[in-house]
């Protein structure tokens, strides 16, 4: 049963498309921004 599950979900675009899954890089985030505004 848990194969077949496991089949389904990997099938499945609606289960893919609304999974728990975070897709951000693992790098420490970067501020763009200057840090003072007038530079």
């Amino acid at each position: 049963m848990q194969e077949d599950s496991k089949e389904h979900v990997k099938n499945c675009d609606k289960c893919q498309r609304h999974a728990d899954i975070h897709l951000a890089p693992p790098h420490e985030l970067k501020s763009l921004s200057s840090p003072w505004p007038f530079a």
